[in-house]
């Protein structure tokens, strides 16, 4: 998902930041409890926003698969509707070229089940 790659992308903006701001809290930097506030809401937040992002692209390649599922469902389906309605006939064919044709479509109804 396009969603997740860039924010595996951004990553390293994070880092950089993380970076910079442990820096300064090994530095003794004066402002360092805020310092250590904003880095744990910023990670916090990234965490959330990853797992929001993970959660979102898992539910919509669930999504994809049910919808490919449901289309060869609806295939199964018509194939299985035809072939019911070839051998619920009737109609055992009135020559020989009739007859053969049926037979034809009969056989390949059998190799389609298989």
């Amino acid at each position: 998902m396009a969603l997740e790659a860039e924010i595996t992308q951004n990553k390293v903006c994070l880092n950089t930041l993380n970076s910079a701001g442990n820096q300064m809290i090994n530095d003794r930097h004066y402002a360092t409890p805020e310092i250590q506030t904003i880095l744990g809401h910023v990670n916090s937040q990234w965490e959330r926003l990853d797992d929001k992002a993970k959660d979102k692209g898992k539910k919509l390649r669930e999504a994809s698969q049910q919808e490919l599922f449901y289309r060869a469902l609806e295939d199964a389906n018509a194939k299985l509707a035809e072939m019911e309605k070839l051998v619920s006939s009737d109609d055992v064919g009135h020559d020989l070229r009739s007859c053969r044709a049926l037979l034809n479509k009969h056989q390949v109804c059998q190799c389609g089940t298989l």
